[in-house]
């Protein structure tokens, strides 16, 4: 069960770091957080790639593609906060800063609310996209398949 099933045909790369993230959500806050900041910059360069309304700037790290006039454009203003709360949480927990549960849920939420955008604006077909279900959060994960921040970083 996961709420992100709508981006798995098209964007299976995505889906992939938002599914994990959800995964880890509420146990394994940390890997969660930079799971969701890695769909996040996925997301983003994929935009790069497949919009022609942006040019990729000089600097190619996430804050800089999400700071471009284009970008900003782009995304719709009330999501446009939420992309830099999911980079800025994803950031501190890849450098072993504290990151919570509360925080790592909040970042799957949003990260839902941004790829529902992109999935139906990008999407080649009708694409449903659900409320978000937050019974996923209910699945507990085992600590043994939790990876550490030094997995994540390779």
């Amino acid at each position: 069960m996961s709420n992100f099933r709508f981006l798995v045909e098209e964007w299976p790369s995505i889906a992939q770091e938002v599914m994990e993230a959800e995964r880890f959500a509420k146990n394994a806050p940390i890997p969660s957080a930079v799971f969701a900041r890695r769909g996040l910059e996925k997301s983003v360069r994929w935009l790069y790639a497949n919009d022609r309304e942006l040019r990729q700037p000089y600097d190619d790290q996430l804050s800089a593609l999400m700071d471009t006039a284009e970008f900003r454009g782009l995304i719709p203003p009330a999501i446009l906060p939420d992309l830099h709360y999911i980079r800025k949480t994803g950031n501190a927990a890849a450098h072993d800063k504290k990151v919570v549960d509360t925080q790592s849920v909040a970042c799957v939420k949003l990260l839902h609310r941004f790829t529902k955008w992109f999935a139906r604006t990008y999407g080649t077909g009708e694409i449903e996209v659900g409320a978000f279900d937050e019974r996923v959060f209910a699945v507990k994960v085992k600590p043994k398949d939790v990876p550490t921040v030094e997995e994540l970083q390779t």
